[in-house]
């Protein structure tokens, strides 16, 4: 039995064109053009070649590392593990090709908990199955607290303030959550810090009890005080974004100039308000804690610029 690679069924046509162009369809290890008929016994391989977006071109800071646990200051605008669009942009990746000792006499990274791709600040990274097995038992028996530092719109009120507004995702693609009768329990404690008069705006204090994608947010626009600069959920875009990585070549990021699909660094200048603000928005995880009696830890991140004063 014979087939011909032009006519595969299972790869789109546009796809497949572009392989063929650039020598990336393989019979054997070796190029082969679009008429090659694929014979019995024979192996083919295409490769695919993709650039990452772009990210902030901030590092991944390391807070604390022991034989259990490795504790780093998540930058916004990367997710914690590859994910669509991104890969070596991640976290996980990062960590792996810059601090290569962290995996060595039989060390592993597994992440215990997440933050949002647009959310910055302490993530906590188990060393071993062991100790990523203990952390989630103890996230169910409740020894894990969590408090982060938000900026919103409005002036927030005094005290202390409990919502138990249950959520429920409304839309898969790009993952869009509601407060909605039908959804999961939630429950968000909220205290204000400070407030600006003069931007309308307030620094709240949020220590989510249960652990919802996207609570805080969707708790926060419930409430009508949304995180300034998060569109998605009653937020504004900022006329001064911050920059993504620049053209030139860095540690973690693709080439000024790709020499395997010559084509050059995005320019800048022409990318969207949006896309820019998209980046990351002013909602940073302050702190973690495990108050377990035999195995209490607390670890803190530095608070960003945007946290510390009007």
């Amino acid at each position: 039995m014979q087939v011909v690679l032009e006519h595969l069924p299972f790869v789109s046509e546009q796809i497949l064109a572009c392989a063929f162009e650039t020598r990336r369809v393989l019979v054997d290890g070796e190029p082969v053009e679009p008429s090659h008929s694929l014979s019995l016994g024979q192996t083919w391989e295409m490769i695919f070649h993709r650039h990452e977006t772009e990210v902030l071109d901030t590092r991944v800071e390391i807070l604390h590392v022991d034989e259990d646990l490795v504790v780093v200051n998540k930058p916004p605008s990367i997710p914690v593990h590859p994910i669509g669009r991104f890969r070596k942009n991640s976290v996980d990746m990062i960590l792996r090709e810059e601090h290569p000792e962290l995996l060595a006499d039989g060390k592993c990274l597994k992440l215990v908990h997440r933050l949002d791709r647009l959310v910055s600040g302490v993530l906590v990274i188990a060393r071993t199955t062991e100790k990523a097995a203990l952390f989630h038992k103890h996230l169910q028996q409740d020894f894990i607290e969590k408090e982060y530092v938000a900026r919103v719109k409005g002036k927030f009120p005094e005290g202390r303030l409990e919502v138990r507004e249950p959520i429920a995702k409304v839309q898969d693609d790009p993952p869009l959550y509601s407060v909605d009768r039908g959804g999961k329990a939630c429950h968000t404690v909220f205290e204000r810090e400070s407030v600006s008069v003069k931007c309308d705006q307030s620094l709240v204090r949020c220590r989510p009890v249960t652990g919802r994608p996207h609570q805080i947010r969707v708790h926060l626009q419930w409430l009508g005080h949304p995180i300034v600069n998060d569109y998605k959920y009653g937020g504004t875009l900022l006329e001064n974004s911050p920059r993504v990585l620049p053209p030139e070549p860095t540690d973690y990021q693709r080439e000024a100039w790709c020499t395997e699909c010559q084509q050059g660094g995005r320019d800048i200048g022409s990318v969207s308000q949006e896309e820019l603000t998209a980046t990351s928005i002013w909602l940073h995880a302050v702190k973690y804690s495990n108050t377990h009696p035999f195995y209490e830890w607390t670890f803190q991140s530095p608070r960003p610029p945007w946290a510390t004063s009007f």
